[in-house]
Formats: structure tokens, C-alpha cells, sequence
């Protein structure tokens, strides 16, 4: 509104003032400082609104960079008939789709050869300045087109944390370690170093987080991005200990090996296990753990053992989600794992009704108390919550994010026959689940009693 104030100075364009003032109008009415709906923004407005969204996404910010293409195409598409008018969205795709080269975004081309100017002048300066001063003479030195490799052994030594330099493309050869590396990985020097992870990136990873990581890695250098966001994941040490670690990586061109990531780590098991400890609540979701769901299965399980009545579990899966992670990336996986959980909790109504992130893409929902039948109706009513997101999924069942859900009910009496009543529930909710799958998803099925 101030901004509309200022601009309604220049006489010769009036829509300038309207511009100012309606841009931030959402077609569905959700905007502001008005509130408008649809064709009641004016036409410019949402011109506008569309235009400068895609120069947010894809201009570098001091908080971010400038996000890859497919990132900024999936946000415009899912925010079509919702934040941006339809028509708009849709032409602004098709020019999409028709940049293959991604020439839109006004910003300076990222090469190689500035890859060493970046991390000295970023990094290295709030870091180590004395480095970062001597880094620059070297790039002076060397006409700024790559760093000595030298330095980053110098760097190294002079961090507090574990340092190490690996091999950016091609084969993943590590290229040095730190000594507090050995240390986080229970080895004494160089040579049990190499023989406990054969000197490669993948081979210090935990099996169970590689795939994780690996493509978090590729879909950052597809993105032509020389920073590594923060990641944890977990190793595995020479005494056959677990631990969990971050790391912090960068891209840095240099003499001997051309380009080289350049990983700084630190052991985060303590705070991670304090972490875990501490909430009932899956941090990405904002939804009960899975930690909290056993909690909760064995304390219910126990009570109509004693007590009588029934518990009911819906097993829910997100369709084809790992086919969605490929296609648009695991930050935007994230972000639709987040989207799904909040809509199937706002479709809760009993304070008892508990939804929990079971694993990965799998949700569980545990209602002590209720019949068969009303449980069934509720996985129906999150399976269109669901729908109604609207979340687009090229290679999805309908075209959109959607759930299948299985149902399945122990009473008290059965479970006081059996061994392991826990085991039971979660077995009669997959086997539903996967019946749902079997019929072509998007479907709820139940445990025939």
C-alpha cells in the first residue's frame, strides 16, 4: 500500500498504482491487502503477481541462490487457480518448457573458473581470514582460474571440525582427510581410513542413508549449485558403531584435480539422539513420530487386552512417491510429505485420532474405540483431503499427489489370544494396503473380520 501511495505520483501510468497495491492478490482470494477473487484482481495485477514470483524463485537472494528450473516450474504449477490465474499459469509454463536453457532468469552465468572467487570471498573470509587473504593472492597469481590444492589441505588443518576433499565427478576418489576425520571414523591414520571406506564418498555413508544422499548430491550439481546444503546421515565406524554426522559441502576448481568438493563434517550423535528423545514430533511434518506410535500402539494395545473394545490402524502411502522424488527433486518431496501430513491432520476430528509419520512416505493413524466402518470412512475422508491439495504428479495414478490406505481392527478378545498383538494390527493395515495398491491405488480397502 505504501508502495501504491509512492507510485500514484506518476500521472502517466496509472496501472503502475494498481500493480503496487494488488500484486500480492491470490486468485483464490486468499491475498492481500484486499482480499480480491479471480477476475476481480485487476488483469495486470496478476500478470505481475506470476512475473514476480518467477523473478523470486530464480534471482539469487541473501538467504538463498537462485533455485533450479524444474523447482520453479513445479511451485508455478501447483499454485495455478490457487495463488496465480490459470490462463497466466499456463503461458507462463509453456515459456518454461520452451527455455530449455533456463536463458530467463536474469543473473550471471556460474562457471567453473568462479567457482574458487565464490568460495574464497564467502566461506573462507568468515572462516579463516588469514587463509581467505592468501587464497585471493593465489587466484591473482594464477589469473583466477584455479586454486592451488595446497590450500584446501591448508584450510583443512586449521578447522575445528572434520575436513576432507573428494573428487566432484566421475570416480568419487577421496583426496584427503583431516585427522579429526579419522577420529569421527574410530581410525588411527590414512591407511585404516582407506581400508574401512575403500576411500570413497559412498563408502563412508551408512548403507541404509547412501541412496538418500547420493541423490540429494546429483540433483544439487544438476542444479549447477557449488553449495552442498547441510545433510545428516549416518556412518558407520571401524568398531562397528553407528553414528550420525552433518556435513557442509562446496564446489572449488582446482589445479591438480580440477574440480573438487570440499566437505567440512561434524558428529551430531549426541544432539541427535537428545533430538529424538526430547519430541514426540516428526520434525519435517510437524506430526507424531514414529518413536511416539509404538508408544502409543503398545499403551492402547494393553488397554483392551484388559478392558475389552477394539483398536484400529489405517496404514497410509503416498502413490508412487519415489517416481515424484525423481521427478522434481527431494526438496520438493519434502515439501509435499509436509503438505499431505498437515491435510490429513486437519481432516481428523477426535482429540483420540492420532496421526503419525510411520516411515518415509508411510502415515498411520491409530483409533482406539472405533468400528470398523467409521474407520473406513475416515481413511476415505483423508484419502480426499489428500485430493484436494491438488499437488501436481506427472506420472501419479490422476495426474495429482494422492494416498492409498489400508484399514485394519483387533479386538481385545483376539488380542489377548495372540503372541504378539502389536505385529498383528500393523499386518491385517499393510495387507489392506496393499490391496488398496493391487486395485490401482488412490483407494481405500480393510481387513475383512
Amino acid at each position: 500500500m505504501i508502495g501504491a501511495h509512492i507510485l500514484s505520483k506518476i500521472k502517466g501510468i496509472p496501472d503502475f498504482t494498481t500493480v503496487a497495491r494488488s500484486h500480492h492478490e491470490r486468485f483464490d482470494g486468499t491475498g492481500y491487502p484486499d482480499g480480491l477473487k479471480g477476475n476481480d484482481i485487476p488483469e495486470f495485477a496478476r500478470i505481475i503477481s506470476i512475473a514476480d514470483a518467477y523473478d523470486a524463485m530464480t534471482s539469487n537472494r541473501s538467504y538463498r541462490e537462485a533455485l533450479p528450473q524444474k523447482y520453479v516450474r513445479f511451485e508455478i504449477a501447483n499454485g495455478k487457480g490457487k495463488q496465480f490465474d490459470p490462463v497466466f499459469a499456463d503461458i507462463m509454463l509453456q515459456m518454461i518448457d520452451e527455455d530449455k536453457e533456463f536463458r530467463m532468469r536474469e543473473m550471471t552465468e556460474r562457471k567453473s573458473t568462479q567457482a574458487s572467487s565464490d568460495f574464497s570471498s564467502s566461506f573462507l573470509m568468515s572462516a579463516c581470514p588469514e587463509l581467505a587473504l592468501s587464497l585471493k593472492v593465489s587466484e591473482q597469481e594464477f589469473d583466477g582460474s584455479n586454486i592451488p590444492f595446497s590450500v584446501l589441505i591448508d584450510f583443512g588443518k586449521c578447522m575445528p571440525g572434520g575436513f576432507f576433499v573428494y573428487k566432484a565427478l566421475g570416480d568419487e576418489e577421496l583426496l584427503y582427510a583431516n585427522d579429526i576425520v579419522f577420529k569421527i571414523f574410530g581410525c588411527q591414520n590414512l591407511e585404516e581410513f582407506k581400508e574401512l571406506t575403500g576411500f570413497t564418498f559412498p563408502g563412508m555413508v551408512y548403507e541404509q542413508d547412501l541412496e538418500r544422499i547420493e541423490l540429494s548430491i546429483i540433483e544439487q550439481i544438476e542444479s549447477d549449485d557449488h553449495n552442498l546444503d547441510y545433510i545428516e546421515y549416518r556412518i558407520r565406524r571401524k568398531d562397528g558403531k553407528i553414528r550420525w554426522i552433518d556435513d557442509y559441502g562446496r564446489l572449488v576448481n582446482t589445479i591438480e584435480h580440477g574440480n573438487v568438493f570440499y566437505v567440512l563434517i561434524r558428529d551430531i550423535t549426541e544432539q541427535h539422539v537428545s533430538r529424538e528423545m526430547l519430541t514426540d514430533v516428526d520434525h519435517l511434518t510437524n506430526v507424531f513420530n514414529r518413536r511416539h506410535f509404538d508408544v502409543n500402539l503398545h499403551k492402547n494395545m494393553t488397554d483392551i487386552v484388559h478392558n475389552g473394545g477394539r483398536l484400529c490402524m489405517i496404514m497410509i502411502d503416498i502413490d508412487k512417491f519415489k517416481t515424484f522424488n525423481d521427478l522434481y527433486g527431494h526438496l520438493i518431496g519434502d515439501k509435499c510429505l509436509a503438505q499431505v501430513a498437515q491435510a490429513m491432520q486437519n481432516a481428523l476430528r477426535r482429540k483420540s485420532d492420532m496421526l503419525f509419520r510411520y516411515g518415509g512416505e508411510e502415515f498411520a493413524v491409530l483409533l482406539p474405540g472405533t468400528l470398523l466402518n467409521d474407520a473406513v470412512k475416515l481413511a476415505e475422508r483423508l484419502r480426499l483431503a489428500v485430493r484436494k491439495l491438488e499437488i501436481p504428479h506427472e506420472q501419479g495414478p490422476c495426474g495429482i499427489v494422492t494416498v492409498s490406505a489400508g484399514v485394519g481392527m483387533l479386538t481385545g478378545e483376539e488380542a489377548h489370544e495372540l503372541e504378539n498383538p502389536y505385529s498383528e494390527l500393523i499386518k491385517r493395515a499393510d495387507q489392506a494396503l496393499y490391496k488398496a495398491k493391487d486395485l490401482g491405488r488412490d483407494t481405500v480397502q480393510f481387513q475383512k473380520l
